[in-house]
């Protein structure tokens, strides 16, 4: 039913003369978001999604009937996503809404079942500001689920390359390598990518929960998931043939059942539950 839609919407995004691998891009970034919150959202939650993309898992879930509302900027360096949004056909208007805005300058008196955000977090401004504001808005028994890398794990996954100390002297390091790639990296600015990095940690998380006094979960079999995609989605397949090959290996090892004992700080990308 997913593949469905989303080829439908693939058809004629290309039809109109959008980029094949733009879409395919996103398609594929719908369905891993879509198999990691399916299980935890229900159709009477009201759900708001942080950095909603195009638009085409929010407007998925709410053809299946879920209330959800979606949170967008369209700027800088991801402006280019509106132009799928234009294609999606925002069927349930009753139950979908798709809001032009960043979740900073998110002003609402609404309250959340679900809050979920997929590779955002990293790229916002200040993400214990974003996170004490989405646990704000969570109703009673509500919960943040936010999926991002982690950058205590040596590795910086927007540009494959691997972090040296911090994010400064990573950049002293490969800078040459990142404007030199410009080209490669077409669907988003270089310069204004990096600048939006963050350095989110699973440390820095766990010293806020801390000091809030947040319930933290932290699903450590999300590595062997990530792993899986890796090899299996095509358009990352493109995009990170070395990582791969690494990938790979690692499954032949069995490394990533290891991983599932290891604390947060060891793993490459995560995917955490967190509420009051």
């Amino acid at each position: 039913m997913l593949s469905e839609y989303l080829n439908k919407i693939k058809t004629e995004y290309i039809k109109q003369g959008g980029d094949s691998n733009f879409i395919t891009a996103y398609t594929e970034e719908c369905v891993f978001g879509f198999n990691e919150i399916n299980t935890i959202i229900l159709k009477d939650q009201n759900i708001l999604e942080i950095g909603s993309g195009p638009g085409l898992l929010a407007t998925y879930l709410s053809s299946l009937g879920y209330r959800i509302t979606g949170l967008e900027p369209f700027d800088k360096a991801f402006k280019k996503l509106e132009s799928i949004l234009d294609v999606v056909n925002i069927e349930n208007k009753e139950y979908l809404k798709i809001i032009k805005t960043n979740f900073e300058a998110y002003e609402t008196s609404n309250k959340y079942d679900i809050i979920f955000s997929i590779n955002v977090f990293e790229h916002v401004e200040d993400f214990n500001y974003c996170i004490n504001k989405a646990i704000k808005l969570l109703a009673d028994n509500g919960k943040l689920i936010v999926l991002c890398p982690n950058y205590s794990f040596p590795y910086e996954p927007h540009f494959n390359i691997p972090i040296i100390v911090n994010k400064k002297i990573t950049y002293y390091f490969f800078s040459s390598y990142i404007n030199k790639n410009k080209n490669y990296y077409q669907y988003w600015d270089t310069e204004e990518c990096w600048e939006s990095l963050n350095w989110i940690n699973y440390k820095r998380i766990t010293k806020l929960c801390n000091v809030e006094n947040y319930s933290l979960y932290v699903d450590k079999n999300i590595t062997q998931r990530i792993i899986d995609r890796l090899l299996l989605d095509k358009a990352l397949i493109k995009r990170k043939g070395f990582l791969v090959k690494i990938c790979k290996l690692i499954n032949m090892i069995n490394l990533p059942y290891l991983y599932s004992f290891l604390p947060g700080s060891f793993q490459p990308y995560l995917k955490l539950t967190i509420n009051k």
